[in-house]
């Protein structure tokens, strides 16, 4: 079973008609049918009831129902949901701090950042002072860390702990 024969049974389900269906979503009306037809092979279970004029949902396709629709949802949340985490987390945050930091609230608030965004990949660096002056001066680092920048003879970065 596939989300795309969930979405024609729903669509069918709610207009009760094949051919409405069949025009909601661009299709020929036999396309819909067939898919409809394939699923209660499936399920071993008819989800409709036919008459020549008129579909109706059987017991089983009032229950098929209710799944189907919870199951789509979730599938567009779930495809929503990944490309805003993809588009979040594209590009990881280096963070820069000098051995000796790792006990500070700094690092505290850093690490309630990751909960809240749990697909932002953070690349923690503890480095001696050489290291981290090296590396801010090469911008390697989103994010370095120091206790002072007034030895350094340079603008400051973003986080300075004094």
């Amino acid at each position: 079973m596939t989300l795309q024969q969930m979405r024609y049974f729903i669509a069918v389900a709610q207009n009760l008609s094949f051919s409405k269906a069949a025009q909601q979503h661009y299709v020929s009306q036999t396309a819909v049918s067939q898919q409809i037809k394939l699923l209660e092979e499936e399920l071993e279970t008819e989800l409709f009831q036919r008459t020549r004029h008129s579909v109706a949902l059987t017991s089983a396709g009032q229950v098929f129902y209710e799944y189907a629709v919870r199951i789509t949802d979730l599938a567009e949340d779930a495809a929503r949901r990944t490309r805003a985490a993809a588009a979040e987390c594209s590009t990881p945050l280096e963070i820069g701090m000098m051995s000796g930091m790792e006990n500070l609230p700094i690092l505290e608030k850093l690490l309630l950042f990751k909960e809240q965004h749990p697909a932002m990949p953070l690349h923690f660096h503890l480095v001696d002072f050489p290291t981290l002056k090296n590396a801010c001066s090469r911008k390697s680092w989103t994010l370095p860390c120091s206790w002072s920048w007034s030895r350094w003879r340079m603008p400051p970065p973003c986080c300075v702990l004094k």
